[in-house]
């Protein structure tokens, strides 16, 4: 063995070693400590690759954030804004040692919705549920899987038929907050949208005298305009008391329905 192999074999074993450990090391956490997060639920906006990176502590509603954390929620923000007719869901998770707490999802999931609108995402563009998982993975008392993201069409995500009820012999309707949402929602998304039509379909009950459907419809186009709705955008067809849906619950035959189609 030569003087000159001897003299670089200590150094040259010592950094095969280091390596191997901090080789060994990345390679087991990339192949075992995320294994649990599916990448079509972390990948929060698939188009863009984004991912938002963070962690819960056990037990905790709040999220620690890594260095990159913040310009990778900017990039999901912006492309939330740029692509109206999308929907990020939020699903907030916890395991069932956190059961003590079953608001726990939730809270994780509003946490993050919090952080995407302090950064200007449309509250429009963000939906949050929850759900209790058995198979969640802790790394040092640290859940890294938390919270998936799902990004969906707003026609499949929040469009479905809607029916407006009434009382006998009226033809308006209370607005609460979630027909508020429901109809801001709806508008922004047809703006974007403008093949999309409104099919409205009014009806009323075969005890019900006059016009009662026809002035529903009135008052449905006049409201819709008002909320700035195209009025290029309306379908509307008078059903009166022909189509009932119940013999028993009159006020199911005394409605309004609101369908988003495609002409």
């Amino acid at each position: 063995m030569s003087i000159l192999f001897k003299k670089f074999l200590p150094p040259f074993l010592g950094f095969a070693t280091l390596t191997w450990i901090v080789g060994g090391t990345y390679w087991f956490k990339n192949q075992f400590c995320n294994e649990s997060i599916d990448t079509n639920t972390a990948v929060a906006v698939n188009n863009s690759g984004t991912h938002l990176p963070f962690y819960f502590s056990v037990g905790a509603s709040q999220p620690i954030f890594l260095s990159e954390s913040f310009l990778q929620f900017k990039e999901t923000s912006d492309y939330l804004n740029d692509n109206r007719d999308k929907t990020l869901v939020i699903n907030g998770l916890f395991a069932s040692e956190e059961a003590q707490n079953p608001r726990l999802g939730l809270e994780r999931a509003e946490a993050i919705k919090s952080v995407l609108l302090n950064l200007g995402t449309l509250s429009s563009s963000l939906v949050t549920k929850c759900a209790q998982r058995k198979n969640l993975f802790f790394v040092n008392q640290q859940l890294f899987d938390g919270v998936e993201f799902k990004v969906v069409d707003n026609l499949d995500g929040h469009f479905q038929a809607l029916n407006l009820f009434f009382q006998k012999n009226k033809f308006q309707f209370l607005l609460n907050d979630d027909l508020k949402e429901y109809f801001h929602k709806l508008n922004d998304y047809m703006s974007f949208h403008p093949h999309l039509k409104l099919k409205i379909t009014a009806h009323q009950d075969n005890t019900e005298g006059g016009q009662l459907s026809k002035k529903r419809l009135a008052f449905m186009r006049n409201f819709l305009i008002h909320y700035d709705f195209s009025a290029q955008q309306f379908d509307f067809e008078d059903k009166k008391s022909h189509k009932p849906l119940s013999e028993e619950e009159k006020i199911k035959n005394r409605r309004v329905e609101i369908r988003l189609i495609v002409p």
